[in-house]
Protein backbone atom coordinates (compact mmCIF):
# COMPACT_ATOMS: atom_id res chain seq x y z
CA UNK A 1 0.00 0.00 0.00
CA UNK A 2 1.13 3.57 -0.65
CA UNK A 3 0.62 4.45 3.02
CA UNK A 4 3.20 1.85 4.02
CA UNK A 5 5.97 2.79 1.59
CA UNK A 6 5.31 6.49 2.28
CA UNK A 7 5.52 5.89 6.03
CA UNK A 8 8.83 4.10 5.53
CA UNK A 9 10.14 6.97 3.39
CA UNK A 10 9.02 9.55 5.95
CA UNK A 11 10.60 7.62 8.81
CA UNK A 12 13.95 7.36 6.99
CA UNK A 13 13.83 10.99 5.76
CA UNK A 14 13.32 12.29 9.30
CA UNK A 15 16.32 10.28 10.47
CA UNK A 16 18.48 11.62 7.65
CA UNK A 17 17.13 15.16 7.95
CA UNK A 18 18.57 16.13 4.57
CA UNK A 19 16.42 14.60 1.84
CA UNK A 20 12.85 15.30 0.81
CA UNK A 21 9.99 12.83 0.96
CA UNK A 22 9.93 11.92 -2.72
CA UNK A 23 13.67 11.21 -2.79
CA UNK A 24 13.43 9.17 0.40
CA UNK A 25 10.53 7.03 -0.88
CA UNK A 26 12.33 6.53 -4.21
CA UNK A 27 15.45 5.36 -2.34
CA UNK A 28 13.49 2.87 -0.26
CA UNK A 29 11.71 1.47 -3.31
CA UNK A 30 15.05 1.02 -5.09
CA UNK A 31 16.57 -0.70 -2.05
CA UNK A 32 13.63 -3.10 -1.91
CA UNK A 33 13.93 -3.84 -5.64
CA UNK A 34 17.67 -4.51 -5.34
CA UNK A 35 17.19 -6.76 -2.32
CA UNK A 36 14.48 -8.84 -3.96
CA UNK A 37 16.39 -9.18 -7.23
CA UNK A 38 19.55 -10.30 -5.44
CA UNK A 39 17.81 -12.58 -2.94
CA UNK A 40 14.86 -14.01 -4.88
CA UNK A 41 15.64 -13.21 -8.51
CA UNK A 42 12.45 -11.18 -9.10
CA UNK A 43 11.13 -7.69 -8.34
CA UNK A 44 9.02 -7.03 -5.22
CA UNK A 45 5.27 -7.58 -5.51
CA UNK A 46 4.13 -3.94 -5.34
CA UNK A 47 0.42 -3.18 -5.75
CA UNK A 48 -0.84 -1.96 -9.15
CA UNK A 49 -1.15 1.70 -8.08
CA UNK A 50 2.55 1.82 -7.19
CA UNK A 51 3.58 0.07 -10.40
CA UNK A 52 1.53 2.42 -12.60
CA UNK A 53 2.32 5.77 -10.96
CA UNK A 54 5.35 8.01 -10.45
CA UNK A 55 6.90 8.41 -7.01
CA UNK A 56 5.36 11.88 -6.60
CA UNK A 57 1.84 10.46 -7.00
CA UNK A 58 2.65 7.51 -4.73
CA UNK A 59 3.78 9.88 -1.96
CA UNK A 60 0.73 12.13 -2.41
CA UNK A 61 -1.63 9.16 -2.12
CA UNK A 62 0.29 7.71 0.82
CA UNK A 63 0.28 11.00 2.75
CA UNK A 64 -3.45 11.31 2.18
CA UNK A 65 -4.04 7.89 3.68
CA UNK A 66 -1.78 8.63 6.65
CA UNK A 67 -3.74 11.84 7.32
CA UNK A 68 -7.06 9.96 7.25
CA UNK A 69 -5.66 7.47 9.75
CA UNK A 70 -4.51 10.35 12.00
CA UNK A 71 -0.85 9.36 11.75
CA UNK A 72 0.20 12.81 10.52
CA UNK A 73 -1.36 16.28 10.73
CA UNK A 74 -3.26 17.59 7.72
CA UNK A 75 -1.35 20.81 6.95
CA UNK A 76 1.41 21.42 9.47
CA UNK A 77 5.07 20.62 8.77
CA UNK A 78 8.08 20.49 11.08
CA UNK A 79 11.23 22.66 10.80
CA UNK A 80 12.70 20.35 8.15
CA UNK A 81 9.59 20.48 6.00
CA UNK A 82 8.29 17.02 6.82
CA UNK A 83 4.66 16.39 7.84
CA UNK A 84 4.13 16.65 11.61
CA UNK A 85 3.64 13.17 13.05
CA UNK A 86 0.76 12.73 15.50
CA UNK A 87 1.26 9.02 16.27
CA UNK A 88 4.87 7.81 16.21
CA UNK A 89 3.88 4.20 16.98
CA UNK A 90 1.45 4.15 14.06
CA UNK A 91 4.11 5.55 11.72
CA UNK A 92 6.50 2.77 12.73
CA UNK A 93 3.72 0.22 12.27
CA UNK A 94 3.04 1.21 8.66
CA UNK A 95 6.76 1.53 7.90
CA UNK A 96 7.39 -1.98 9.23
CA UNK A 97 4.76 -3.37 6.86
CA UNK A 98 6.50 -1.71 3.92
CA UNK A 99 9.89 -3.26 4.62
CA UNK A 100 9.18 -6.82 3.51
CA UNK A 101 12.82 -7.90 3.32
CA UNK A 102 12.24 -10.79 5.70
CA UNK A 103 9.66 -12.27 3.36
CA UNK A 104 9.96 -14.02 0.05
CA UNK A 105 7.76 -12.67 -2.77
CA UNK A 106 7.66 -16.23 -4.13
CA UNK A 107 6.60 -17.73 -0.80
CA UNK A 108 5.40 -21.28 -1.33
CA UNK A 109 4.01 -21.49 2.20
CA UNK A 110 1.87 -18.63 3.47
CA UNK A 111 0.84 -19.44 7.04
CA UNK A 112 -1.96 -17.51 8.74
CA UNK A 113 -2.99 -17.85 12.38
CA UNK A 114 -6.53 -16.61 13.07
CA UNK A 115 -7.08 -15.04 16.48
CA UNK A 116 -4.97 -12.65 18.53
CA UNK A 117 -5.95 -14.13 21.89
CA UNK A 118 -3.71 -16.19 24.16
CA UNK A 119 -4.01 -19.41 22.15
CA UNK A 120 -3.39 -17.65 18.82
CA UNK A 121 -0.44 -15.66 20.19
CA UNK A 122 1.15 -18.82 21.59
CA UNK A 123 0.83 -20.62 18.24
CA UNK A 124 2.33 -17.67 16.35
CA UNK A 125 5.23 -17.54 18.81
CA UNK A 126 5.95 -21.23 18.32
CA UNK A 127 5.61 -21.25 14.52
CA UNK A 128 7.40 -17.91 14.02
CA UNK A 129 10.48 -19.06 15.89
CA UNK A 130 10.32 -22.46 14.20
CA UNK A 131 10.48 -21.02 10.67
CA UNK A 132 13.17 -18.52 11.65
CA UNK A 133 15.41 -21.33 12.89
CA UNK A 134 15.14 -23.61 9.85
CA UNK A 135 16.43 -22.62 6.37
CA UNK A 136 13.90 -24.84 4.65
CA UNK A 137 11.28 -22.23 5.64
CA UNK A 138 13.09 -19.37 3.87
CA UNK A 139 10.19 -19.16 1.44
CA UNK A 140 7.53 -19.14 4.15
CA UNK A 141 5.56 -16.16 5.46
CA UNK A 142 3.63 -15.86 8.73
CA UNK A 143 0.62 -13.65 9.44
CA UNK A 144 -1.49 -13.08 12.53
CA UNK A 145 -5.07 -12.21 11.62
CA UNK A 146 -7.70 -10.61 13.82
CA UNK A 147 -10.75 -8.88 12.28
CA UNK A 148 -10.73 -6.19 14.95
CA UNK A 149 -8.87 -3.27 13.36
CA UNK A 150 -7.81 -1.78 16.70
CA UNK A 151 -6.45 -5.07 18.03
CA UNK A 152 -4.53 -5.82 14.85
CA UNK A 153 -3.15 -2.29 14.62
CA UNK A 154 -2.02 -2.24 18.23
CA UNK A 155 -0.42 -5.69 18.08
CA UNK A 156 1.30 -4.91 14.79
CA UNK A 157 2.55 -1.62 16.17
CA UNK A 158 3.64 -2.64 19.67
CA UNK A 159 4.43 -6.30 18.83
CA UNK A 160 2.98 -7.37 22.19
CA UNK A 161 0.30 -9.93 22.97
CA UNK A 162 -2.91 -9.38 24.90
CA UNK A 163 -3.82 -10.37 28.44
CA UNK A 164 -1.29 -12.73 29.99
CA UNK A 165 1.16 -12.16 27.11
CA UNK A 166 1.19 -8.36 27.27
CA UNK A 167 4.91 -8.47 28.12
CA UNK A 168 5.75 -10.95 25.34
CA UNK A 169 6.67 -9.87 21.80
CA UNK A 170 5.73 -11.40 18.47
CA UNK A 171 8.52 -13.04 16.44
CA UNK A 172 10.10 -10.51 14.08
CA UNK A 173 8.86 -12.36 10.98
CA UNK A 174 5.17 -12.01 11.86
CA UNK A 175 2.85 -9.61 10.06
CA UNK A 176 -0.42 -8.58 11.73
CA UNK A 177 -3.51 -7.63 9.75
CA UNK A 178 -7.28 -7.23 10.04
CA UNK A 179 -7.91 -7.47 6.29
CA UNK A 180 -9.39 -10.78 5.11
CA UNK A 181 -8.26 -10.44 1.50
CA UNK A 182 -4.59 -9.67 2.17
CA UNK A 183 -4.39 -12.37 4.84
CA UNK A 184 -6.08 -15.27 3.05
CA UNK A 185 -5.99 -14.60 -0.70
CA UNK A 186 -2.78 -16.61 -1.13
CA UNK A 187 -2.82 -18.54 2.16
CA UNK A 188 -1.55 -22.12 2.03
CA UNK A 189 -1.88 -23.05 5.72
CA UNK A 190 -4.52 -21.56 8.02
CA UNK A 191 -4.70 -22.22 11.77
CA UNK A 192 -7.97 -21.08 13.32
CA UNK A 193 -7.72 -20.31 17.03
CA UNK A 194 -10.79 -18.07 17.26
CA UNK A 195 -13.68 -18.27 19.72
CA UNK A 196 -16.35 -20.86 18.81
CA UNK A 197 -18.92 -18.06 18.45
CA UNK A 198 -16.79 -16.46 15.70
CA UNK A 199 -15.71 -19.62 13.90
CA UNK A 200 -18.38 -19.93 11.21
CA UNK A 201 -18.33 -16.24 10.26
CA UNK A 202 -14.54 -16.19 9.94
CA UNK A 203 -14.31 -19.44 8.02
CA UNK A 204 -17.02 -18.40 5.53
CA UNK A 205 -15.08 -15.23 4.73
CA UNK A 206 -11.81 -17.14 4.44
CA UNK A 207 -13.39 -19.51 1.93
CA UNK A 208 -14.82 -16.61 -0.06
CA UNK A 209 -11.53 -14.71 -0.49
CA UNK A 210 -8.98 -17.54 -0.83
CA UNK A 211 -7.76 -18.12 -4.38
CA UNK A 212 -5.76 -21.31 -4.06
CA UNK A 213 -5.84 -24.71 -2.33
CA UNK A 214 -5.09 -24.54 1.38
CA UNK A 215 -4.96 -26.61 4.55
CA UNK A 216 -6.94 -25.65 7.65
CA UNK A 217 -5.92 -26.67 11.16
CA UNK A 218 -8.87 -26.07 13.49
CA UNK A 219 -7.60 -25.12 16.94
CA UNK A 220 -10.90 -23.61 18.11
CA UNK A 221 -11.86 -25.19 21.44
CA UNK A 222 -15.58 -25.61 22.07
CA UNK A 223 -18.94 -26.32 20.45
CA UNK A 224 -20.32 -23.92 17.86
CA UNK A 225 -23.19 -22.31 19.84
CA UNK A 226 -25.89 -21.97 17.20
CA UNK A 227 -25.45 -25.45 15.72
CA UNK A 228 -24.38 -27.38 18.85
CA UNK A 229 -21.73 -29.21 16.89
CA UNK A 230 -17.96 -29.34 16.94
CA UNK A 231 -15.93 -26.91 14.79
CA UNK A 232 -14.52 -29.66 12.54
CA UNK A 233 -17.99 -30.80 11.43
CA UNK A 234 -19.13 -27.19 11.02
CA UNK A 235 -16.10 -26.63 8.76
CA UNK A 236 -16.94 -29.73 6.69
CA UNK A 237 -20.44 -28.33 6.05
CA UNK A 238 -19.08 -24.89 5.10
CA UNK A 239 -16.54 -26.37 2.68
CA UNK A 240 -19.29 -28.40 1.01
CA UNK A 241 -21.61 -25.40 0.81
CA UNK A 242 -18.85 -23.41 -0.89
CA UNK A 243 -18.22 -26.27 -3.35
CA UNK A 244 -14.54 -26.21 -2.45
CA UNK A 245 -12.69 -29.44 -3.22
CA UNK A 246 -9.26 -27.89 -2.64
CA UNK A 247 -9.53 -27.36 1.14
CA UNK A 248 -8.18 -29.99 3.53
CA UNK A 249 -9.28 -29.99 7.17
CA UNK A 250 -7.37 -31.02 10.30
CA UNK A 251 -7.78 -30.49 14.02
CA UNK A 252 -5.15 -29.18 16.42
CA UNK A 253 -5.75 -29.91 20.10
CA UNK A 254 -3.70 -30.02 23.27
CA UNK A 255 -4.04 -30.52 27.02
CA UNK A 256 -1.53 -27.76 27.80
CA UNK A 257 -1.80 -24.08 28.63
CA UNK A 258 -0.81 -21.53 25.91
CA UNK A 259 1.90 -20.27 28.27
CA UNK A 260 3.65 -23.63 27.87
CA UNK A 261 4.33 -22.82 24.22
CA UNK A 262 5.52 -19.29 24.86
CA UNK A 263 7.78 -20.37 27.75
CA UNK A 264 9.14 -23.41 25.80
CA UNK A 265 7.95 -26.05 28.25
CA UNK A 266 7.80 -29.69 27.19
CA UNK A 267 4.37 -30.42 25.66
CA UNK A 268 2.66 -32.83 23.26
CA UNK A 269 0.12 -31.43 20.82
CA UNK A 270 -2.31 -33.58 18.81
CA UNK A 271 -2.79 -33.11 15.07
CA UNK A 272 -5.51 -35.10 13.40
CA UNK A 273 -6.67 -35.49 9.80
CA UNK A 274 -8.04 -38.24 7.60
CA UNK A 275 -5.50 -37.88 4.76
CA UNK A 276 -1.79 -38.63 4.34
CA UNK A 277 -0.40 -35.08 4.65
CA UNK A 278 -0.57 -34.86 8.43
CA UNK A 279 3.14 -35.62 8.80
CA UNK A 280 4.05 -32.49 6.81
CA UNK A 281 2.02 -30.27 9.13
CA UNK A 282 3.62 -31.68 12.27
CA UNK A 283 6.99 -30.33 11.12
CA UNK A 284 5.80 -26.79 11.90
CA UNK A 285 5.52 -27.78 15.55
CA UNK A 286 8.49 -30.13 15.74
CA UNK A 287 10.79 -28.33 18.16
CA UNK A 288 12.97 -29.61 21.04
CA UNK A 289 10.11 -28.99 23.46
CA UNK A 290 7.04 -29.86 21.34
CA UNK A 291 6.37 -33.41 20.22
CA UNK A 292 3.25 -33.69 18.03
CA UNK A 293 1.07 -36.80 18.19
CA UNK A 294 -0.68 -37.79 14.95
CA UNK A 295 -4.21 -39.20 14.74
CA UNK A 296 -6.50 -40.12 11.85
CA UNK A 297 -9.69 -39.35 13.80
CA UNK A 298 -10.33 -35.57 13.73
CA UNK A 299 -13.93 -35.90 14.92
CA UNK A 300 -13.05 -38.14 17.87
CA UNK A 301 -9.99 -36.10 18.82
CA UNK A 302 -11.82 -32.77 18.83
CA UNK A 303 -14.77 -34.22 20.74
CA UNK A 304 -12.39 -35.71 23.31
CA UNK A 305 -10.61 -32.38 23.73
CA UNK A 306 -13.83 -30.42 24.35
CA UNK A 307 -15.48 -32.96 26.66
CA UNK A 308 -12.34 -33.62 28.69
CA UNK A 309 -12.44 -29.98 29.83
CA UNK A 310 -16.07 -30.25 30.91
CA UNK A 311 -15.52 -33.47 32.83
CA UNK A 312 -12.28 -32.18 34.41
CA UNK A 313 -14.33 -29.37 35.98
CA UNK A 314 -17.02 -31.77 37.15
CA UNK A 315 -14.72 -34.35 38.76
CA UNK A 316 -12.85 -31.69 40.67
CA UNK A 317 -16.13 -30.15 41.79
CA UNK A 318 -17.52 -33.52 42.85
CA UNK A 319 -14.44 -34.27 44.97
CA UNK A 320 -14.12 -30.79 46.53
CA UNK A 321 -17.82 -30.48 47.35
CA UNK A 322 -17.97 -33.94 48.96
CA UNK A 323 -20.27 -35.35 46.30
CA UNK A 324 -17.82 -38.24 45.95
CA UNK A 325 -15.66 -39.24 48.91
CA UNK A 326 -13.48 -42.19 47.92
CA UNK A 327 -10.98 -43.23 45.28
CA UNK A 328 -13.38 -46.02 44.28
CA UNK A 329 -16.12 -43.50 43.51
CA UNK A 330 -13.62 -41.39 41.56
CA UNK A 331 -12.58 -44.40 39.50
CA UNK A 332 -16.17 -45.33 38.65
CA UNK A 333 -16.96 -41.73 37.70
CA UNK A 334 -13.89 -41.58 35.44
CA UNK A 335 -15.02 -44.73 33.65
CA UNK A 336 -18.54 -43.35 33.26
CA UNK A 337 -17.42 -40.04 31.75
CA UNK A 338 -15.15 -41.89 29.31
CA UNK A 339 -18.15 -43.97 28.16
CA UNK A 340 -20.29 -40.86 27.73
CA UNK A 341 -17.63 -39.01 25.76
CA UNK A 342 -16.97 -42.03 23.56
CA UNK A 343 -20.67 -42.53 22.83
CA UNK A 344 -21.14 -38.92 21.70
CA UNK A 345 -17.99 -39.04 19.55
CA UNK A 346 -19.14 -42.24 17.83
CA UNK A 347 -22.52 -40.69 17.03
CA UNK A 348 -20.72 -37.71 15.51
CA UNK A 349 -18.60 -40.00 13.34
CA UNK A 350 -15.55 -40.49 15.55
CA UNK A 351 -13.68 -43.68 16.40
CA UNK A 352 -14.06 -45.76 19.56
CA UNK A 353 -10.30 -46.38 19.55
CA UNK A 354 -9.63 -42.72 20.38
CA UNK A 355 -11.16 -43.32 23.84
CA UNK A 356 -9.46 -46.60 24.67
CA UNK A 357 -7.06 -46.78 27.62
CA UNK A 358 -3.62 -45.56 26.64
CA UNK A 359 -4.82 -43.47 23.69
CA UNK A 360 -3.41 -39.95 24.07
CA UNK A 361 -6.31 -37.80 22.70
CA UNK A 362 -8.67 -38.87 25.49
CA UNK A 363 -6.62 -40.45 28.27
CA UNK A 364 -3.72 -38.01 28.34
CA UNK A 365 -5.85 -34.94 27.69
CA UNK A 366 -8.48 -35.72 30.31
CA UNK A 367 -5.90 -36.76 32.92
CA UNK A 368 -3.78 -33.64 32.37
CA UNK A 369 -6.76 -31.28 32.62
CA UNK A 370 -8.22 -33.11 35.61
CA UNK A 371 -4.93 -32.81 37.49
CA UNK A 372 -3.99 -29.22 36.65
CA UNK A 373 -4.93 -25.94 35.00
CA UNK A 374 -7.97 -23.66 34.99
CA UNK A 375 -10.47 -26.51 34.77
CA UNK A 376 -9.16 -28.22 37.91
CA UNK A 377 -8.87 -24.90 39.71
CA UNK A 378 -12.37 -23.77 38.76
CA UNK A 379 -14.02 -27.05 39.78
CA UNK A 380 -12.24 -27.10 43.11
CA UNK A 381 -13.03 -23.47 43.95
CA UNK A 382 -16.74 -23.93 43.25
CA UNK A 383 -16.76 -27.23 45.16
CA UNK A 384 -15.10 -25.76 48.24
CA UNK A 385 -17.62 -22.91 48.28
CA UNK A 386 -20.53 -25.33 48.06
CA UNK A 387 -19.08 -27.35 50.90
CA UNK A 388 -19.26 -24.18 53.01
CA UNK A 389 -22.96 -23.80 52.25
CA UNK A 390 -23.01 -21.59 49.17
CA UNK A 391 -25.02 -22.47 46.06
CA UNK A 392 -23.17 -23.88 43.01
CA UNK A 393 -24.53 -21.23 40.66
CA UNK A 394 -23.53 -18.30 42.89
CA UNK A 395 -20.03 -19.75 43.33
CA UNK A 396 -19.77 -20.40 39.60
CA UNK A 397 -20.80 -16.81 38.78
CA UNK A 398 -18.44 -15.27 41.31
CA UNK A 399 -15.37 -17.23 40.20
CA UNK A 400 -16.25 -16.92 36.53
CA UNK A 401 -16.37 -13.13 36.90
CA UNK A 402 -12.94 -13.15 38.58
CA UNK A 403 -11.52 -15.15 35.69
CA UNK A 404 -13.09 -12.92 33.06
CA UNK A 405 -11.65 -9.83 34.75
CA UNK A 406 -8.26 -11.47 34.18
CA UNK A 407 -9.08 -12.11 30.53
CA UNK A 408 -9.79 -15.84 31.00
CA UNK A 409 -12.92 -17.24 29.37
CA UNK A 410 -14.09 -20.71 30.40
CA UNK A 411 -15.82 -21.93 27.26
CA UNK A 412 -16.49 -25.30 28.94
CA UNK A 413 -19.36 -23.83 30.96
CA UNK A 414 -21.22 -23.02 27.73
CA UNK A 415 -20.19 -26.33 26.20
CA UNK A 416 -22.13 -28.30 28.83
CA UNK A 417 -25.47 -27.22 27.36
CA UNK A 418 -24.21 -27.46 23.77
CA UNK A 419 -23.00 -31.04 24.33
CA UNK A 420 -26.36 -32.05 25.79
CA UNK A 421 -28.21 -30.44 22.87
CA UNK A 422 -25.91 -32.28 20.50
CA UNK A 423 -26.57 -35.58 22.28
CA UNK A 424 -30.35 -35.05 22.05
CA UNK A 425 -30.07 -35.03 18.26
CA UNK A 426 -29.03 -38.69 18.52
CA UNK A 427 -31.40 -39.60 21.39
CA UNK A 428 -28.30 -40.14 23.50
CA UNK A 429 -28.43 -39.91 27.30
CA UNK A 430 -25.42 -38.49 29.17
CA UNK A 431 -26.34 -38.71 32.89
CA UNK A 432 -23.07 -37.32 34.29
CA UNK A 433 -23.11 -34.37 31.95
CA UNK A 434 -26.78 -33.75 32.73
CA UNK A 435 -25.96 -33.68 36.43
CA UNK A 436 -23.10 -31.24 35.85
CA UNK A 437 -25.27 -28.93 33.78
CA UNK A 438 -28.14 -28.95 36.28
CA UNK A 439 -25.72 -28.27 39.13
CA UNK A 440 -24.11 -25.20 37.54
CA UNK A 441 -27.10 -23.72 35.71
CA UNK A 442 -29.00 -20.66 36.87
CA UNK A 443 -31.98 -21.99 38.89
CA UNK A 444 -34.11 -19.13 37.53
CA UNK A 445 -33.68 -20.24 33.89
Amino acid sequence: MTSQITALGLLKARKEGRIDMIESVANEMNLLKEYHLQTFGIKPDFEDFILKNCVKNIVADGLGLLRKRKVIKKWRKDKNGYPVVIDEAALSYYATHADRRLYSPTADQNIVVVGAGNWGFALVSLIGNRILDDKKYNNASLTTFDPCVDIARQMGRDRNGKGKFSEQRLPKNTFVTSDFSSAFRKASDVIIASKPSDFKEYFKKILSVSEQPFKVMIATQGFIPETNTIPYLAAVDLVNEANRTDVTLYTLTSPFDPEDLVKSRLVKGIISGDDEDTDQLTDLFDTPFVSPFISKDPVGVQTADILSRIYAIWLNYAQSSGLIQSSRQTGYLMAQVADEACALAINLGGSKETFEAGNIPWTATFTALYLGGFWMEFGQKVGRGVKKGRTPYKMRSKIQMQYENDGIHLQSLLDMESALNCAKQYNLRMPVLEQAFETFRNPED
